[in-house]
């Protein structure tokens, strides 16, 4: 059965280090540091303890402290079973 699936990954970024990630419903929560995410609607900053959502593809850069995020995406797909 085909379905929807909610995803979390547990991030960890190196000062100054960046990833790009495609078009799909996702949450980040940063637990430390901070990172700034850049879209289609320009740049965002988040600070530790603050979430940025979107559905659009974006690119994530962490500070110069580095970064540890919570990365929630919403996805096509069966779910894991329990």
């Amino acid at each position: 059965m085909n379905g929807h699936a909610l995803r979390l990954w547990d991030d960890a970024l190196g000062p100054g280090s960046a990833y790009a990630l495609p078009a799909a419903p996702r949450v980040l929560y940063v637990r430390a540091g901070a990172v700034t995410v850049r879209g289609p609607g320009g740049a965002t900053g988040v600070e530790a303890d603050a979430a940025w959502h979107a559905t659009s593809a974006c690119e994530v850069a962490a500070g110069p402290a580095g970064a540890a995020l919570l990365r929630w995406e919403l996805g096509r797909g069966a779910a894991a079973a329990a």
